[in-house]
């Protein structure tokens, strides 16, 4: 997460869309994401908005069922 990539790229989504957007108009292969449920189980709401708004340009969303804080619990 320190790097910004991964669960990190939850900490700005606004960001993380515009990187989706770019690489949707970008090229003409399909593509997918994988996420996490939230960074913690108050995020959830937040994530789902996410989820919605990438959706229309990724052929794949795989939603990883535990929140960031939950790690391997």
């Amino acid at each position: 997460m320190s790097c910004g990539g991964g669960a990190g790229m939850m900490k700005d989504r606004p960001r993380t869309i515009n990187i989706i957007k770019d690489i949707a108009s970008s090229t003409t292969l399909p593509f997918s994401i994988k996420t996490r449920a939230g960074l913690t189980i108050d995020d959830k709401e937040a994530q789902r908005a996410f989820i919605l708004e990438v959706a229309p340009f990724c052929r794949h969303i795989i939603i990883h069922g535990r929140t960031y804080k939950q790690s391997h619990t």
